[in-house]
């Protein structure tokens, strides 16, 4: 190289590592958290609370444990230097495994609170997918570079890798089913099962489009869910047939399945967080909008669901009933039937209450009185005027989510009974 190349190339990287110095500088860390994961048995909640810069100082990558309740703090666990992205709790729930972008996962022994093991040195800069076998005794991890790892917990050893061809795909996004299969896509969109007890592959070419970002078994690993980075969403039975297709019109962050396998819930880039129903393709309820959603899970009894926003939260998480994102609807109480004598003209004054009907989770703002399609009236008290004969009156109550329910009350009206010779004095 001659001199005037020569200095060329080194003001050439004198100014980039400069401009670089600067740039770095100007970008402050922000507070973060990464993952999500509720206990097997839904009484604790693991997350990563990290910045989302490397090199701070341990106890701004914490792993920890909290009640699932109460929200306070049961364990913390320091040992990461960078940015958590992965917690994972093993089904004994005595060990948790995290993971993040300095290239290490640890695995964290629940009880003694203490550290049982770390692989690292065989990643690149990058840890992510953390899943567990269904007996504990192995886990999986995806690595930058598109490798996918499997280690020893006890000892942080790896013990084996996916299958070398598809090394070469890059992996995104790994999860290890309860039936012992591991379900994973590439940045071609390709998918993958692969049998671990029969070391069989089973591939799912031009399962997408686009790169896959997410993989995510169903509790029963009856079904899993793939997600790409166009916003393409799709269910498929354990033999690689595919159950239905959503489409949205953004990048889907994460999927995360309720215990019965019959919904998910389908985060959105920067728009929130959806449930839907895996049969009719159907969305059901939000659970969150226009939040920016850093993690999120579903507890196991399927009536929580705990989710993690940017900016975070005081309470790092928010926690939110399941039941209260479904209205439920109002009940209608018309009353007890009625009989009552006519007048000598041949009607009745009849006063219909509905003062029994109730809402749970609202407020009933209407009421409908009727009888064959016409209108009576709109009060929760309503008196009317009915002839001689047997009245079905319907009521109708709305309550303030528009959630309706009816009831129906007989009334019969009798005619006067003329007086005897006998009854006269």
């Amino acid at each position: 190289m001659n001199r005037f190349k020569l200095t060329i190339t080194l003001y050439i990287a004198i100014y980039c590592i400069f401009t670089s110095t600067v740039s770095i500088a100007q970008l402050e860390p922000h507070h973060y958290i990464g993952d999500i994961s509720y206990s097997p048995d839904g009484t604790r909640i693991a997350l990563t609370d990290t910045l989302d810069r490397c090199g701070y100082g341990e106890e701004n990558y914490l792993t920890m444990i909290v009640d699932s309740h109460t929200l306070s703090t049961i364990s913390t666990f320091v040992g990461h230097s960078c940015l958590l992205t992965d917690v994972a709790w093993s089904s004994n729930e005595q060990y948790l495994v995290s993971g993040g972008y300095e290239g290490i996962s640890i695995v964290w022994n629940t009880v003694t609170e203490q550290q049982v093991s770390i692989a690292n040195d065989r990643m690149g800069p990058g840890t992510h997918s953390l899943s567990w076998n269904p007996t504990d005794t192995l886990y999986v991890a995806w690595a930058a570079g598109g490798n996918g790892y499997i280690f020893n917990p006890e000892t942080g050893m790896e013990v084996d890798r996916l299958p070398v061809e598809v090394v070469k795909d890059y992996i995104e996004s790994i999860d290890w089913g309860i039936n012992n299969v591991i379900a994973y896509g590439n940045r071609q969109g390709l998918l993958r099962l692969w049998d671990y007890d029969t070391r069989q592959e089973l591939a799912f070419p031009g399962a997408h489009n686009a790169p896959i970002r997410v993989v995510k078994w169903s509790p029963q690993a009856t079904l899993f869910a793939s997600a790409d980075e166009n916003g393409i969403v799709k269910i498929w039975d354990s033999s690689a047939n595919i159950i239905n297709t959503l489409q949205f019109g953004t990048r889907v962050s994460h999927l995360v399945w309720s215990p019965d396998g019959n919904q998910i819930i389908i985060v959105k880039e920067r728009e929130g967080a959806e449930i839907w129903d895996i049969t009719t393709g159907q969305k059901l309820v939000n659970v969150i909008t226009d939040q920016i959603i850093t993690a999120i899970d579903w507890s196991p009894d399927g009536n929580q669901i705990a989710y993690a926003v940017f900016p975070v939260l005081e309470n790092l998480i928010e926690v939110v009933e399941v039941s209260t994102l479904f209205p439920t609807h109002p009940i209608a109480d018309a009353g007890a039937d009625i009989t009552i004598l006519a007048n000598p003209s041949g009607t009745a004054n009849v006063l219909l209450d509905a003062s029994g009907s109730t809402d749970s989770d609202g407020t009933i703002v209407s009421y409908e009185w009727s009888e064959s399609s016409k209108l009576l009236g709109t009060g929760i008290s309503q008196t009317v005027t009915l002839p001689v004969g047997i009245h079905t009156i319907h009521l109708e109550v709305t309550d303030d989510s528009s959630q309706t329910d009816t009831d129906i009350i007989i009334v019969t009206v009798e005619e006067e009974r003329a007086s005897s010779p006998i009854d006269q004095p």
